[in-house]
C-alpha cells in the first residue's frame, strides 16, 4: 500500500557497511524522491556486492508495484 509515510528498520552487524553503500549506491540528483525512470542496480548485483562486504539479504523480497 502506498502512503505518505513509511517506516523501515535496518540492522547491520557487524558494522563497517559503508563500502557496500559506496559501491552499490549512487549520489542523489536532488533532495526529492527519485523519478520513476531512475535506474538502480538489480537485486542479484546488489547481493554480490553485499557478499564482498560480508553482508547478506535475508527475508523475502518485496513484491513489485503494479
Amino acid at each position: 500500500m502506498d502512503g505518505e509515510e513509511a517506516r523501515l528498520l535496518l540492522f547491520f552487524a557487524p558494522g563497517d557497511v559503508e563500502g557496500f553503500f559506496r559501491e552499490g549506491g549512487k549520489p542523489a540528483r536532488t533532495l526529492e524522491i527519485p523519478p520513476p525512470d531512475e535506474e538502480f542496480l538489480d537485486r542479484e548485483t546488489l547481493k554480490a556486492i553485499a557478499g564482498k562486504y560480508g553482508k547478506e539479504f535475508v527475508g523475502p523480497p518485496l513484491p513489485p508495484k503494479d
